[in-house]
């Protein structure tokens, strides 16, 4: 379930992911009412937290970049994506300002890569990790191990 505001006005949708027999996830779609969101929340998995997060799109040089800046339950973890319509599929060029601030590229393609294990956002949603990724301080509040400005690029 996702509830996206902008400004004063709420939209909400909600994801289903079936997995075929081959092993392929196919994901549906929906915008669902506000009051669907509010019974849908109620039945929701208490053993994941409520993601936040804030979303900063930009285009440059043909191509476009969403920076996904997370406040909840981690708030040291900036995420950019970037699609660009390079016949190569790789990206043509990358803001200077962006740059300075990232830290590394996710490899997301790759089956022996642990980065969609540890970035996304189902899996910063666990409120109980072992090993590296997310974690809950005795205080309360949620601190990542080891990361912070990673980007995704497809």
């Amino acid at each position: 379930m996702r509830k996206r505001t902008i400004e004063e006005a709420n939209v909400y949708g909600q994801t289903i992911v079936r997995r075929t027999y081959d092993g392929r996830d196919i994901e549906l779609k929906r915008i669902i009412t506000g009051r669907e969101y509010q019974n849908l929340l109620k039945g929701r998995d208490l053993s994941r937290h409520i993601v936040t997060q804030k979303r900063l799109c930009f285009l440059h040089s043909q191509q476009s970049f969403t920076i996904h800046i997370y406040l909840k339950p981690v708030s040291d973890l900036c995420i950019v994506h970037c699609q660009s319509s390079n016949d190569a599929g790789g990206i043509e060029e990358i803001p200077k300002f962006l740059q300075s601030l990232m830290d590394r590229q996710l490899d997301l393609d790759s089956p022996n890569s642990e980065d969609g294990e540890r970035y996304g956002a189902h899996s910063i949603s666990v409120k109980e990790r072992g090993g590296y990724g997310f974690i809950e301080s005795p205080t309360g509040k949620h601190k990542s191990n080891k990361v912070r400005t990673p980007a995704k690029f497809r």
